[in-house]
């Protein structure tokens, strides 16, 4: 388990998964988190767990995913249902 209580086979899978940031692309830079796509933190598993930029996880914040495609920060950014990586995508459904 890592400090955020995720379990290390867990956590291996999403990092060989999210090689960059799944909403803006951006290649990390020592800034990745860990994102609970859903918000909901009890819910630790490969599909609601991605890895983001710090930038776009504080972008993010407790908003829904729907709601934050539409935000001024996302439209600045370019992300959009079409962008963002599949992880988002499949969440999206």
């Amino acid at each position: 388990m890592n400090s955020y209580n995720i379990p290390a086979s867990i956590e291996e899978k999403i990092r060989s998964r999210d090689k960059k940031c799944v909403y803006c692309g951006k290649d990390f830079e020592g800034d990745e988190t860990i994102e609970h796509i859903d918000n909901n933190i009890q819910n630790i598993s490969v599909e609601n767990l991605a890895i983001c930029c710090r930038v776009c996880n504080a972008s993010k914040g407790q908003k829904n995913i729907s709601e934050w495609l539409e935000s001024d920060y996302c439209k600045s950014k370019s992300i959009t249902i079409d962008s963002v990586a599949d992880v988002i995508k499949n969440a999206l459904k």
